[in-house]
């Protein structure tokens, strides 16, 4: 009850807008039978009232910007409460006039005269000229030519690319440099020479001279190109005198190898050979340390006969 006496002015408007409702419903509804009856007496299409109904409704909700729709005019029944009821419209509605509008179709148009048609005229063809008569040429003789002498190819010019660089060849591990006038020395170079190549496996040249002083200043010099290694001709004591003029250049790899035709055979070496081969030959050091030929001429016997008749005695030298 509390809620109700509360919210009373609420329901009573909500009762008043349900009874204007009804009232305008009601109105229109009579307005709409009266219409239609006259319509009727007119010898018009009747409307039910549904329809019309449906088709006022429709008109009511239709917005501003639209077509304006024409005010309903009121008719005078015998209801006295019954009114006039005009709708508002925003645009007023055209005025009709008597002056008529222009048509388009109205305005005379004029006729679109048709071009002339060109009468043919008669064209004049220029004669084709005849061509002009060449008398014939003569031939003439012409006298023949020397013929120009067919030029040699030039010789090719060698270039840089096209020369063959000579890469000169490696060095051999030992050049072992012996007196040619000596026979035993000669034969002792060639079967150490063979020993160096099959037991070492190295490479090993030869080197001839004709004299001592010669053989001895090659092998004191400090150019590696041109110097030999090792000598297996040095005696003792026929050689001390090159031996004391190049002192501190050459030095004994070991002691006397031989006696051979009275003289005691040394193996003497370059000074900066010796240390190498004791270094990284020890092998080959050891070999030369112990080498030791019998006392007898080697005269008429070649180095490899004497390697096949004392391969025993090669053995214990080159052992390691």
């Amino acid at each position: 009850m509390k809620t109700i006496r509360d919210n009373l002015p609420y329901i009573l408007l909500v009762i008043i807008a349900i009874v204007l409702v009804i009232i305008t419903i009601s109105l229109q509804a009579s307005i709409i039978s009266n219409q239609s009856a006259e319509a009727g007496a007119q010898g018009g299409q009747s409307k039910g009232i549904i329809y019309v109904l449906r088709e006022q409704l429709g008109m009511l909700i239709l917005p501003a910007t639209l077509t304006p729709v024409p005010a309903v005019a009121a008719v005078a029944t015998d209801t006295p409460a019954a009114t006039a009821i005009v709708l508002p419209t925003e645009t007023p509605l055209p005025i009709a006039t008597d002056t008529p509008m222009p048509s388009p179709t109205d305005t005379p148009v004029p006729p679109t005269p048709e071009p002339p048609t060109p009468e043919p005229t008669a064209t004049s063809v220029p004669p084709t000229p005849e061509p002009p008569t060449v008398a014939p040429v003569q031939p003439t003789a012409v006298a023949p030519t020397a013929e120009p002498p067919t030029p040699e190819p030039a010789a090719p010019v060698a270039t840089a690319t096209d020369a063959v660089v000579s890469t000169p060849a490696p060095r051999a591990n030992f050049l072992l440099g012996y007196l040619e006038a000596s026979s035993n020395c000669q034969v002792v170079t060639e079967i150490i020479q063979q020993i160096f190549q099959q037991q070492f496996d190295l490479t090993v040249e030869t080197v001839a001279f004709t004299t001592a002083d010669d053989l001895f200043a090659t092998l004191a010099a400090k150019d590696e190109a041109s110097r030999v290694d090792l000598t297996f001709c040095y005696t003792d004591p026929d050689d001390r005198a090159f031996l004391q003029k190049h002192v501190g250049f050459v030095i004994f790899v070991g002691g006397v190898f031989g006696q051979l035709d009275g003289k005691s055979y040394l193996v003497l070496s370059n000074a900066t050979v010796k240390a190498p081969i004791e270094r990284d030959l020890p092998c080959v050091y050891k070999f030369l340390k112990n080498l030791k030929f019998p006392d007898a001429t080697l005269q008429g016997q070649g180095a490899a006969a004497w390697l096949e008749k004392n391969a025993d005695l090669v053995r214990t030298w080159t052992s390691c």
